[in-house]
């Protein structure tokens, strides 16, 4: 379960990107975050792995407050949450497998079930076939979709995405969504932050709306 209580983030020259934002977003759901740009939403996504903190007010999950965690403990937290963003960041000198696979090196998975998770991601995201082709080879879908399988490679428990739709077109676009619905069928909990509402409206599911770095709930 993600929870805010009361959160607010200020930054250094007086912005104010989220202001008193309380919310719960239990295990299990998929939750859309709105608004127009500026409203927050990529600040509230990045409090909850902790790469920033907030200014006051706690974020929790599973009932834990994360800005309680020692610096030893929050990276082991991080692999718990896979994150993407609308730019898919692969590393153009590795093939799709070993962009995929580097979540599980990193966390020094033998080499057998690391090629048995990557190749399950891959089929899930229905790219199988390119895993041995390099990121510049591929389709702006195809990349994002590459992006996709190496944030759930690790079976996170919650899922993260910051515009992930947002360089595609409407037909791949909508393949996007679909993905994170069949992965969210599964148990993973997935907050998306998006600008596509006609796109999510295909979709039963809960919204929440910044604006002004306030807190909406919608569509509950």
């Amino acid at each position: 379960m993600i929870q805010f209580e009361r959160v607010s983030k200020a930054y250094p020259n007086d912005q104010t990107a989220l202001k008193d934002v309380s919310f719960r977003l239990p295990a299990g759901r998929m939750v859309f975050l709105t608004g127009p740009s500026g409203a927050g939403k990529s600040t509230l996504l990045r409090l909850i792995p902790q790469i920033e903190r907030p200014t006051s007010g706690k974020v929790l999950i599973n009932g834990t407050d994360i800005g309680r965690l020692a610096a030893w403990r929050i990276p082991q937290f991080r692999r718990r949450i896979g994150l993407i963003f609308q730019n898919p960041n692969l590393l153009d000198e590795l093939s799709v497998f070993d962009n995929v696979a580097l979540p599980l090196r990193i966390q020094h998975y033998p080499r057998e079930e690391t090629a048995r998770r990557v190749r399950a991601a891959l089929d899930k995201v229905g790219l199988l076939d390119r895993e041995k082709a390099r990121p510049m080879e591929l389709s702006g879908g195809e990349q994002q979709r590459v992006n996709i399988a190496r944030a759930l490679v690790a079976k996170p428990s919650i899922v993260l995405a910051d515009e992930p739709t947002g360089n595609l077109d409407p037909e791949l676009a909508l393949d996007i969504m679909r993905i994170f619905t069949e992965f969210n069928a599964a148990g993973v909990t997935m907050l998306i932050a998006t600008h596509a509402l006609g796109l999510i409206s295909q979709f039963d599911a809960p919204r929440l709306t910044l604006r002004e770095g306030r807190m909406h709930l919608e569509n509950a």
